[in-house]
């Protein structure tokens, strides 16, 4: 089944696609810098992302490991020509890109998990 979140060759759409590698319980937000001639394999390099703390809104309450957390996470993402470059590739046998065994998801969706 394919979400809208899928990543796939057919829906890498050009360099500079902003894509987002899932963690553990985390994401960032990758750019598309090339796309191999088989479209299989992506490499990508990190944006910029800054929590905008104004916007969120977050509460914190005592618990936990430092302390529980609630509300909407604001990101701004931004193009950054020194980040962290890897590369990605696709998975004929799971129908997804993956990269170190995380999952590439299509668009910007970063997120930190502050309860972990």
């Amino acid at each position: 089944m394919t979400t809208n979140t899928q990543l796939t060759p057919a829906n890498v759409t050009h360099v500079g696609q902003k894509v987002t590698v899932c963690y553990y319980t985390d994401r960032r937000v990758f750019q598309i810098v090339k796309v191999s001639p088989s479209g299989k394999q992506i490499t990508l390099r990190e944006c910029l992302q800054t929590l905008d703390r104004e916007a969120s809104a977050l509460t914190f309450t005592p618990g936990g490991f430092a302390a529980h957390v609630s509300g909407t996470q604001v990101w701004k993402v931004e193009s950054d020509l020194n980040g962290y470059v890897m590369k990605a590739n696709f998975s004929t046998k799971l129908n997804k890109f993956k990269t170190d065994g995380n999952t590439v998801i299509n668009g910007s969706h970063p997120h930190y998990d502050y309860n972990f």
